[in-house]
């Protein structure tokens, strides 16, 4: 059994995660219908240090619940869409929602039957340096910058649909500085050597994570990171922290297992939890 907790910088977004997914679980068990779902992802970011932003494509897969042309979804305010394609390449319109603009509508061409797919692309980016416009008020649940940067899965910073009960698969693909590691859901593939866009940019990695179990896959915590294999109470834990805390992945290792025994008594053994 192993497990992938983020380093003890992010401790503190770790935990408002956790918290704001569990607050919002029973109350998104029972959500008001929606035209079309979310079934699987191919995303490829782009993280900018420099300027404190993304820039991303989203291919997503739809599943419509009932016949309908309109498909809506969440994504974070700050986020800037320049345009959405179908399978073919045509352009939809599109218009972000008055009341409420972390919500987008997509215009479709014609309507889809209940139980069809559809698969739309996005293009989209922005800055993600403070809390504006978070989508979790006053709290910065996606983060870029020079030395840490996190995308977390609160923050919307890809279309998502009826979150937080939505299940998807998908392959995330991030493009960082080499200075730094990814960390995050799916099983993770070796990093790649990206071509630098200018001399002045630095060498780049292309990190890319396979969720092949349909789950709330999307968070990344990116940083100076040192993975730590430990083991705890039999359980293999993934400790990845700064390399000056190093020293402690046993001792947070140890209290990973712990949670994990409480919630495992609580609500049962956690299948394929890689």
């Amino acid at each position: 059994m192993t497990y992938r907790p983020w380093s003890l910088a992010s401790k503190a977004a770790a935990i408002l995660f956790v918290c704001a997914l569990c607050g919002a679980a029973a109350k998104a068990q029972v959500t008001r219908g929606l035209s079309f779902l979310a079934d699987k992802y191919e995303v490829s970011v782009y993280v900018d240090t420099v300027a404190q932003g993304i820039n991303a494509i989203a291919k997503v897969e739809f599943r419509a619940q009932e016949a309908s042309s309109n498909v809506r979804v969440e994504l974070h305010e700050n986020l800037e869409v320049r345009d959405i394609k179908t399978a073919d390449g045509k352009a939809l319109t599109f218009q972000r929602e008055n009341e409420n603009p972390m919500y987008l509508t997509v215009n479709l061409p014609t309507a889809v039957a209940a139980g069809q797919t559809t698969t739309l692309t996005f293009s989209y980016g922005g800055l993600l340096a403070n809390e504006e416009n978070s989508p979790v008020p006053n709290v910065r649940v996606a983060s870029v910058s020079k030395d840490w940067s996190y995308l977390l899965l609160p923050s919307r910073w890809f279309p998502l649909t009826n979150y937080p009960s939505n299940r998807y698969t998908g392959t995330f693909k991030l493009n960082v500085p080499d200075t730094v590691v990814v960390a995050g859901t799916g099983k993770a593939e070796s990093p790649q050597p990206m071509q630098a866009r200018s001399a002045a940019e630095g060498k780049r990695l292309m990190y890319a994570f396979r969720c092949d179990k349909a789950e709330p896959n999307g968070s990344f915590v990116i940083g100076p990171l040192q993975f730590n294999p430990k083991q705890a109470e039999g359980i293999n834990v993934a400790v990845y922290a700064p390399p000056n805390e190093s020293k402690n992945a046993q001792q947070f290792a140890n209290g990973v297992a712990h949670q994990e025994i409480i919630f495992s008594d609580l609500f049962g053994e956690i299948q394929d939890p890689i």
